[in-house]
């Protein structure tokens, strides 16, 4: 507002101009005003005549126990001509339901307090008592010379079309909270119509009390705090007056102070109705957005987890990078091990010694921590020993023993058979290769044992002894006692020396010792028959005489055995001259000495024998018959 036409406020500064373009004069003075200027300003009515009032009137009623505004007094009179006695002057009179009046645009110390003027209790702002005349070149005193600004004529960077100006100034004033007040702001020309003066108001900076959450709470803002620690916010707290909070458009059930901790992030905003408000229709409110400073999430592997290593010469990176590293901005790192501070700041560690690691990550103080031991698993070994094949056993228990330096804690020991089996041993019965996993804390050690289990064979060649005939061909064979399964090898041996291939069976034209080996999945086991003539009938023929009683051992019986053997004689029937049937015996060899049947002594004299073979023997065919002489006489 000024005292002139207020088109021409707008600067630059241009040459000399006594009044703003298009400016009127010759209104009216405001008599309130000019009564409180003679009184403050020393200054009489009618030696200093006021002209052009300009006015602006309001009613309000504050929340608060003070009000206050900016402003800045500005002029043209702040020139060498004019400063030292022209003052175009203003005042904010504040008027309260009683009557009381009084202008809060006056001069005060940097406490508040007023400082008295010389025809007053109190200074008006006006030429007469802020001016620097180093800047205005008035012959006259400087007064208050810190609170002036010149831009002088013709200033392109001046902003307003005045000469001078005060800096930012408050007016200020005590109130009632919620009692009606009067507002009468009012400037006037002093002494002439023609140089006129302006005073600005600064936008938004009318307080009568205010809802003021302040600045929105970004996560890098002081009053900003770790996720899970309530932010406190607050406005003024006014008497009688109530607080509805609300948080995402949702009224908070129970918030009802001025003060109000915000749990979660996001937008929240109060509503202040106080006594006398509702009367005019009125409420304060305003809005604020919390952010949160997030904390660093580490991975699972940081919940004191401990790494267990096998090789002596490890490596292990220790990565802390967080999982939520999107939702970061700041991240510092701080590592320790075993307790003392490393001289490492990076998110991640290599690990090339055995302790314990604690990793400190932090987003604006907010921070995680979280240790991690590394662990050198003692060395071990699993040892199943050497190879095993035993004969005639049919179950065999293989046991893992384990061999370290150290004693290591059987808990955390696990195994793992070939067959699947998981116990520190196991009983097999097959013959195979057996192996076994042991595992100590992820440490793997492994051994396995080739396992040869067979039952013994039990083999014959019949009697120990065989009796051939002369230039008879015979036929060895390996006669199993028990059963056998798997490959069956055979070595002949004769005399010592190996004969013959691998099969069960031989034929054998010589007299001697004739031994088989016999080998099953790697058990042998070994007969042996010794091959020779017949004692008493070497050159194996069907004697014509017999001399029953004689030299014991010659042509004592009638000696077939060659032919029981090779044969089989199912019947032997005596007859005499006469064609009687004498003697019969099923399944001979050589049980004939010359006796009837009922076992008296034949006399001497011829005989005539039958011969019944059980099958076709190779020379007589199924039978065979011919005479034989009992002589008795020789005796």
């Amino acid at each position: 507002m000024d005292d002139g036409g207020i088109q021409g406020v707008q600067g630059p500064t241009g040459s000399f101009s006594a009044t703003f373009p298009g400016s009127l004069g010759g209104w009216l003075p405001d008599p309130q005003l000019t009564n409180y200027l003679v009184n403050n300003q020393n200054t009489s009515s009618g030696g200093s005549i006021y002209h052009n009032a300009s006015i602006l009137e309001f009613d309000f009623v504050s929340f608060a126990d003070s009000i206050s505004f900016n402003f800045i007094f500005a002029s043209n009179e702040y020139t060498a001509s004019y400063a030292c006695s022209f003052s175009d002057s203003f005042a904010f009179f504040l008027e309260d339901e009683d009557g009381v009046v009084q202008n809060i645009a006056i001069l005060k110390d940097e406490d508040g307090n007023i400082i008295p003027g010389i025809g007053g209790d109190e200074i008006p702002i006006s030429v007469l008592t802020i001016r620097d005349n180093s800047l205005i070149g008035a012959p006259c005193s400087d007064e208050n010379p810190d609170l002036y600004i010149h831009w002088g004529a013709n200033n392109a960077n001046a902003p307003i079309n005045c000469w001078g100006q005060t800096v930012k100034l408050q007016a200020w004033s005590y109130v009632q909270p919620y009692q009606t007040y009067r507002m009468k702001m009012v400037i006037q020309d002093r002494s002439d119509t023609s140089v006129d003066s302006a005073v600005f108001i600064e936008g938004g900076s009318f307080f009568i009390g205010q809802a003021d959450l302040g600045d929105d709470i970004t996560f890098d803002h002081p009053d900003s705090d770790c996720y899970g620690n309530p932010i406190k916010i607050e406005v003024e707290e006014f008497a009688d007056c109530e607080y509805i909070w609300r948080y995402a458009g949702e009224i908070i059930e129970g918030a009802d102070s001025h003060i109000y901790y915000a749990p979660e992030p996001g937008e929240y905003c109060v509503e202040i109705i106080c006594g006398g408000i509702d009367e005019t229709g009125c409420t304060l409110e305003d809005c604020i957005s919390v952010e949160f400073r997030v904390t660093p999430e580490l991975s699972s592997i940081w919940n004191d987890e401990t790494i267990y290593v096998c090789d002596p010469d490890f490596e292990i990176e220790l990565v802390a990078t967080p999982n939520n590293l999107t939702e970061l901005h700041q991240i510092s790192y701080d590592w320790y091990q075993n307790g003392v501070q490393l001289p490492h700041t990076g998110s991640s560690y290599l690990v090339t010694e055995s302790g314990t690691y604690t990793v400190v990550v932090a987003e604006l103080g907010c921070g995680s921590s979280g240790t991690v031991t590394v662990e050198l698993v003692p060395e071990f070994a699993v040892e199943l020993g050497d190879d095993m094949e035993d004969c005639g056993v049919l179950e065999y228990q293989l046991v893992a023993n384990i061999e370290s330096d150290e004693t290591l804690d059987t808990n955390e020991v696990s195994y793992l058979w070939s067959t699947g089996e998981t116990s520190p041993s196991i009983t097999v019965t097959d013959t195979d290769l057996y192996w076994v996993e042991v595992t100590y804390f992820g440490c793997v050690e492994t051994d396995d044992i080739f396992v040869v289990l067979a039952d013994a064979p039990e083999i014959s060649l019949g009697d120990e002894t065989m009796f051939k005939c002369p230039n008879e061909d015979i036929l060895l064979s390996v006669t199993f006692l028990n059963e056998v399964q798997g490959d069956v090898q055979y070595t002949w041996f004769y005399n010592g020396g190996v004969t013959g291939g691998n099969s069960p069976e031989l034929s054998v034209s010589d007299y001697g010792i004739y031994k088989v080996e016999v080998e099953v999945d790697g058990c042998i086991e070994e007969a042996e028959i010794e091959v020779v003539p017949y004692a008493n009938n070497e050159n194996c023929v069907i004697t014509q005489g017999l001399s029953p009683g004689g030299s014991l051992g010659q042509n004592d019986s009638l000696d077939l055995q060659f032919l029981s053997d090779r044969t089989g004689i199912s019947v032997l029937q005596i007859f005499n001259r006469h064609g009687l049937l004498v003697y019969e015996h099923r399944d001979y060899r050589d049980e004939w000495e010359g006796q009837g049947q009922g076992g008296e002594e034949l006399p001497t004299g011829t005989y005539f024998y039958v011969i019944h073979f059980s099958g076709s023997d190779p020379i007589y065919g199924s039978q065979t018959n011919g005479w034989i002489y009992i002589n008795r006489d020789m005796n």
